[in-house]
């Protein structure tokens, strides 16, 4: 007999699931092994979304590193609109910053923070060059 919530083979005339603890009314096992994997058996593959708190910082570090990446190179071509640029450049390098802290390993992180400083650089130089051609059409 097998458990309907989790899949696990239960001995027969068992009134709840020794892994879940779910009601074992006989209307709701059967006799034969449920299509699926059992999730005692999924939760070790390999294979497996089960996500351990190591592995869960590793996923949001790389979900940060790949974020980094993108605001890094939205912030580049951004500088047409440069008020925009600044901002997803500071986040590009925020995003890095929070990925490496986390311990990201590969290139993702370093490069968001680098497109991302590029993209938070440019524009205030536009600003500076800007302000100081008003000065010099001030001054003449």
């Amino acid at each position: 007999m097998y458990c309907h919530n989790c899949g696990v083979g239960v001995p027969e005339n068992t009134q709840f699931c020794i892994n879940c603890g779910v009601s074992l009314i006989s209307s709701h096992t059967s006799d034969t092994p449920p299509l699926e994997f059992p999730s005692s058996q999924l939760a070790n593959s390999p294979h497996s979304n089960n996500l351990s708190d190591n592995s869960s910082v590793h996923l949001r570090g790389e979900s940060m590193a790949t974020a980094a990446l993108i605001c890094g190179i939205i912030s580049i071509p951004a500088l047409l609109f440069w008020p925009i640029a600044l901002i997803i450049g500071i986040l590009a390098i925020v995003f890095g910053i929070i990925a490496k802290r986390q311990g990201t390993q590969g290139s993702k992180a370093t490069i968001g923070i680098i497109t991302g400083i590029i993209g938070l650089i440019i524009p205030i130089l536009i600003v500076l060059l800007i302000a100081i051609g008003v000065i010099i059409i001030n001054i003449a």
